[in-house]
């Protein structure tokens, strides 16, 4: 029979290790490692909520204010982390992160992408402060679109007040030089009427701080830095990166624009911090350089949007239009794309089979489209191609 060994202690929670027993500095030097939004959002895990707190205040715990000390807080920006905890944040998170940094003195860059479940209520220690330069409610990252699906939950109603409380400081206090309006609000007809309203006001009060251009030096207080009507958006006046303002007038730049709006991120860059190309062929389509809306003609070397350069399916290069025709599959739920160069004899509907072989994007000059042979027989049936050519050379029957 076994025996038992009674000298044995049982373990007590006071026995289990706990991250917190760790030496403060050694977490405080591991933290750093993190990016600064789960800087904060670590620093706050190590605290607790106040007892005799209504807003969510939080008490840092030693190893909390030895984690926010080692850091400048300066710029804030959500798209350092992974979107899958990004889109997780809620606003009392939001909160937490705000006010553990003491934000309001601190913080002069907010750029929330990603943080699509907030409503706005944990910008709430943001409130009158007189250090934000700019703040990014897009949610999206700097290269990406803005139209974002899902719409985000921010809302105008609750983040007007806070932005209001910045810009209501006295014209030499305030420092918000840009913002970034979320791509919902401007197709938001219930609230398009408190924009209206901010907008002059932000306008109005900018434009009493006289800034100046930083090309020529000259004022701009007469700049609407909100656009009008729908486009509630600060372009053509503020580069998104340096923040620097220019005026944009044709004697300033002597004929060259020097700052330059990107269609596809929605932003304004100038050009010591970004280039974006026109394209040639679509008529003035731009782009900036981060963006992925760009591709090279294998052909020519020439740049242009990704809408005027198709890649062909079977030998993958790119080609424009003026080099080297693209025959792309005229069916809606098709992307079938052949440049003329891998296009296969028969296309002429002399020969069906080496035209089923191959798949080819064949043109029908009744119709003028341009069909992949799997889709010919649909469009047939659907009556796109009623009457066409191919038709009468039997295609019909398959």
């Amino acid at each position: 029979m076994a025996t038992i060994n009674v000298n044995k202690r049982r373990r007590t929670a006071a026995d289990t290790l706990h991250i917190s027993d760790l030496p403060i500095g050694f977490i405080a030097d591991v933290s750093a490692y993190l990016p600064k939004p789960s800087r904060a959002l670590f620093a706050v895990a190590f605290s607790e909520p106040s007892s005799s707190s209504k807003n969510n205040d939080y008490q840092l715990s030693p190893i909390s204010i030895a984690i926010v000390s080692a850091t400048q807080w300066d710029i804030l920006d959500f798209g350092d982390v992974e979107m899958e905890l990004a889109n997780k944040l809620t606003d009392n998170d939001i909160n937490a992160v705000l006010k553990s940094i003491n934000a309001q003195d601190v913080l002069k860059r907010l750029k929330l992408a990603g943080c699509v479940n907030i409503e706005g209520h944990g910008l709430h220690p943001l409130r009158r402060s007189s250090t934000l330069e700019q703040i990014d409610l897009s949610m999206a990252k700097q290269h990406e679109e803005p139209d974002i699906d899902p719409a985000p939950l921010i809302r105008v109603d609750v983040v007007l007040p806070i932005l209001d409380s910045i810009i209501s400081l006295r014209s030499n206090q305030f420092s918000l030089k840009h913002i970034q309006i979320p791509y919902k609000w401007r197709e938001d007809d219930d609230n398009l009427h408190l924009m209206a309203e901010f907008r002059a006001r932000y306008n109005t009060l900018l434009s009493i701080k006289y800034p100046s251009c930083t090309q020529c030096n000259t004022s701009m207080d007469n700049k609407k830095w909100l656009a009008s009507n729908r486009d509630l958006i600060q372009k053509y006046s503020t580069c998104y990166i340096c923040l620097k303002h220019f005026c944009g007038d044709f004697d300033c730049f002597d004929g060259h624009e020097t700052l330059q709006h990107c269609y596809s991120c929605d932003k304004d860059y100038c050009l010591d911090c970004m280039h974006t190309l026109d394209c040639t062929q679509c008529d003035g389509w731009r782009t900036c350089n981060g963006c992925q809306g760009s591709k090279e003609c294998d052909e020519c070397g020439t740049v242009f949007c990704e809408y005027c350069v198709k890649t062909c399916d079977e030998c993958n290069k790119d080609y424009c239009e003026d080099c080297v025709r693209i025959f792309k599959c005229s069916a809606p739920s098709c992307n079938r794309k052949q440049c003329a160069r891998c296009w296969k004899r028969g296309g002429d509907y002399s020969d069906i089979a080496t035209q089923k072989e191959h798949n080819n994007v064949i043109h029908c000059f009744e119709c003028e489209k341009d069909w992949c042979f799997n889709c010919l027989p649909v469009s047939i049936k659907n009556e796109d191609c009623y009457g066409c050519l191919c038709i009468s050379q039997g295609v019909e029957g398959r």
